[in-house]
């Protein structure tokens, strides 16, 4: 397991993303390393294109540039990244006692409980069949990981819960010894040119999934690899193929391993998208690329390009293909050809010699996005094959019959051996057909891959849930059980915090969707769009007027009407901040003084109203979030004290070593590093326990963080949770629970211990104030004293030695030490009469 995670720090994220020199999406290679020049080229190569489904190529671009923006440095540098990534996995090694240290465990919200006809699970993207046992069913997600049935998909586990959430583009099961699985990392359906995960090589379990191991096919992240398809030789399972795309022309090709996976070669060059053997004749091997579709005789050591055979079409007209083949008919090969659109299906019943066009079918792929199609196993008349929508074939391909379907987006078909049973593996999950695609049972039950951006629960409602999930919309829990109520991207939501009957959903760049008995009909805020807006962007209820709601681009809005009439919240707010577009990113109002207080933070600034809107100011201070900082980030999230609206938090989302959480106990006139002993991962979410103050909870790019009242530490917060990207946390008060909305791994709950308010019994002091060690200046900061100073602050070594004392006249105050901060240490606080008020402990760790 150690070696595995050490190999695995240094190649597991992905969030490069090739700049485009060539003329199509398929040929795309690395032009730029900076995150800026790399947009700027892919947009210009957008603007000056003239390939088909360009609309949706943007969508795939707009995902990555919110994830990957987010994690560069503020000068556009993405070269930290797998530095400080090597260094989080090695935390994670040796902190991995701790995922289960704490009587409080995590469970999902979406189980089996919560399925009802109907329900997507999330995009899947591969699958393999058990060699001999028909109930066992393997499948791969996109960032979700390997999943097992062993009751013909009515129910499902994970297989990698405890590795990193990885994306599983496709997978082998070895039909001599089951228990040996390889599964082909990344995200393979987008990285045709952008791709979130990138592949970091083959994976290989030799029990049954229990454990896995890296094989030798590794890669780096800046090679920006996928591997589009995995087969093994039938005859001798130490040989396998692996199809692979790249950015990098040296990593593309067909890779070979004659020795079980520890060592390959690269047998074929050229970017590769699929690879087919011959069913009865394993020395042919069908393989295909960009504008061409090769043949090998004898098994990959010469190749021929069968795209200048007779009756095959002319190259300029389809850029990649996919290629089908079936023991039904051993000597036949069908080829689709894909520009955008598909643009046809080809036969040869001789092993690729000469070839007849079946049909002209046009589907939308957007642009490779999804795109297969398959070729039943005992009857060649039955064919399917999928893009955005899908069509069927019951006469060999002659004509084209629309099919409905469970979900729209289509990655791949599989026909069992020896039967027409059709299997569709699309956005919404996973999907099965006896009768060519006229009806079809949902295999989705217990299946939690959903990648979610955002999450809002009722205040009154324990089960009023709302979540907005990529490729699976806005979604609505209620008593349990779970519907999709808008489709697109869900992004943003949130509930009326006193009639879970009124709420917002939201997609891509700030279309807002009110709910409820007062809803509008349909209205999108001002300038909606991608040149206004962030692909997701906030927006939030005033607390206690629900028909108030504000929504953040460029500049804030805000509507008294649920959405119907906007107004202007702030102008030009943005105007002198470029970076990342000058886009809003977060935003939040007060709960204790909404009328006042908001603040937003874009990519490197904070802002700040304290007066309704009518003024703002850039309160970003100290925080190292600047373009010219070499360990700075990207800001994530800003969340405001319950009770004091000049008490803050910032979380960064980069790779930084040192920053990640930030707080600011003067409205952002200086922020204090409270990141101590986080790894150097990002942090996306943070969430402040309203009745105590001092215990937090964040979300990270690898799990959940907890720092409380006792300790300046962060601990692991992970029992029973996967270790996957969490993309925000909320913290439903009243009834005690901590939700995680993760990307990849769906919906979690944790139930907290009640809290009991306790008052200060002997004395007239604060009940509610906060002692914040900064050991980095050599100071504590203290806030929320009472106004009946003189205060007497004392502080002790553990031992009981005094090390000062200071009578304290301001409601907050800032002490400077007479010696660095280094364990444990008591405080106590006493009025002016020498009453004890209050007494504790706090740690702090040493400096690096």
């Amino acid at each position: 397991m150690k070696s595995f995670l050490c190999a695995l720090a240094v190649m597991l994220i992905s969030v490069t993303l090739c700049a485009v020199k060539s003329q199509s999406i398929y040929t795309a290679e690395a032009d730029a390393e900076n995150y800026f020049e790399i947009c700027k080229q892919m947009k210009t190569f957008i603007e000056s294109t003239n390939e088909r489904s360009i609309d949706d190529i943007q969508v795939k671009m707009a995902r990555w540039e919110y994830t990957v923006g987010g994690r560069a440095l503020p000068s556009g540098n993405l070269e930290p990244i797998n530095r400080s990534y090597a260094k989080a996995w090695e935390f994670m090694y040796h902190h991995q006692n701790e995922l289960k240290n704490h009587n409080r465990s995590w469970y999902p919200l979406e189980s089996e409980s919560s399925f009802t006809p109907g329900s997507n699970a999330g995009r899947i993207n591969s699958l393999a069949f058990h060699p001999t046992d028909s109930n066992t069913i393997f499948i791969g997600a996109p960032a979700g990981g390997l999943w097992k049935s062993n009751d013909a998909g009515k129910s499902w586990i994970s297989l990698t819960s405890q590795i990193p959430s990885i994306g599983v583009g496709d997978i082998v099961v070895n039909p001599n010894n089951v228990d040996e699985i390889y599964i082909a990392t990344g995200d393979r359906d987008a990285a045709y040119f952008i791709s979130n995960p990138y592949s970091f090589g083959i994976l290989k379990s030799n029990n049954g999934g229990k454990t896995w191991d890296t094989s030798g096919l590794q890669f780096m992240a800046s090679h920006r690899m996928s591997i589009t398809r995995l087969i093994m030789h039938p005859n001798n399972s130490e040989i396998l193929y692996a199809a692979v795309t790249s950015a990098e022309a040296n990593y593309k090709g067909l890779w070979k391993t004659t020795d079980g996976g520890k060592k390959w070669t690269n047998i074929n060059g050229g970017a590769k998208y699929d690879v087919e053997f011959h069913p009865n004749n394993p020395s042919i091997i069908y393989t295909s690329g960009y504008k061409n579709v090769q043949r090998s005789l004898d098994g990959g050591l010469t190749w021929q390009n069968l795209s200048t055979y007779p009756g095959m079409p002319a190259t300029s007209d389809y850029a990649i293909s996919h290629i089908a083949v079936t023991p039904a008919e051993p000597d036949a090969v069908f080829v689709v050809f894909v520009d955008g659109v598909t643009k046809g299906m080809y036969k040869s019943s001789d092993h690729g010699e000469r070839w007849r066009v079946l049909n002209k079918y046009s589907l939308n792929t957007q642009g490779g996005y999804d795109f297969d199609f398959a070729v039943s196993q005992i009857d060649t008349q039955n064919i399917v094959l999928g893009g955005q929508l899908m069509a069927v074939s019951v006469n060999g391909g002659k004509t084209m019959l629309t099919r409905s379907e469970g979900h729209v987006d289509h990655h791949a078909f599989y026909f069992r051996r020896n039967s027409n049973l059709l299997f569709d593996c699309n956005d919404g999950g996973i999907y099965a057909s006896s009768n060519m695609g006229q009806t079809w049972i949902n295999l989705n039950k217990g299946l939690s891959v959903m990648q979610y951006y955002r999450i809002a629960s009722s205040g009154v409602d324990s089960t009023f849930i709302l979540g907005g999930a990529q490729d699976n919309g806005s979604l609505l829990f209620t008593d349990g059980k779970r519907q999709m109520i808008f489709g697109a991207d869900g992004m943003y939501c949130a509930i009326d915090p006193k009639d879970p009957e009124v709420y917002y959903t939201s997609y891509q760049y700030g279309n807002l969707i009110p709910w409820g008995p007062h809803a509008p009909d349909f209205t999108s805020p001002p300038n909606a769009g991608s040149n206004s807006y962030s692909w997701v962007a906030p927006f939030v209820i005033h607390p206690t007027n629900p028909e108030r709601i504000f929504i953040a681009g460029k500049d804030i809005f805000t509507s008294g009407d649920y959405g119907a009439n906007w107004t202007n919240y702030s102008t030009n707010l943005t105007a002198a901040d470029n970076v990342g577009g000058g886009t809003i990113r977060s935003m939040a109002i007060s709960s204790s003084d909404p009328d006042h207080y908001m603040y937003a933070t874009s990519y490197v600034v904070v802002y700040k109203t304290s007066d309704g809107g009518k003024n703002w100011q850039n309160v970003t201070s100290n925080l190292p979030v600047s373009a010219g900082c070499f360990d700075c980030s990207a800001l994530s999230s800003i969340v405001i004290d319950p009770v004091d609206p000049e008490h803050l938090w910032v979380t960064i989302s980069g790779y930084s070593m040192s920053n990640r959480v930030f707080e600011s106990l003067d409205g952002g006139k200086f922020w204090i590093n409270i990141s101590f002993n986080l790894p150097a991962v990002p942090v996306n979410c943070l969430v402040v326990d309203k009745y105590d103050k001092q215990t937090l909870y964040i979300g990270t790019d690898i799990g959940v963080f907890k720092r409380d009242s006792f300790s300046s530490f962060w601990d692991l917060w992970m029992d029973g949770m996967p270790i996957v990207p969490v993309q925000q946390l909320e913290l439903v008060g009243q009834f005690r629970k901590l939700r995680a909305a993760t990307f990849g791994r769906g919906l979690w709950e944790m139930n907290l211990d009640q809290r009991v308010i306790s008052q200060v019994q002997n004395g007239s002091g604060p009940a509610d104030f906060s002692v914040w060690p900064d050991p980095l200046n050599r100071q504590i900061a203290i806030c929320n004293l009472s106004n009946n100073s003189p205060i007497i602050f004392s502080l002790f070594s553990i031992n009981g030695g005094k090390i000062m004392e200071e009578i304290l006249h301001s409601e907050t105050s800032r002490i400077d030490l007479p010696e660095p901060l280094n364990g444990i240490y008591l405080y106590s606080l006493m009025d002016k009469n020498l009453k004890k008020l209050v007494q504790g402990k706090f740690f702090t760790p040493a400096k690096n």
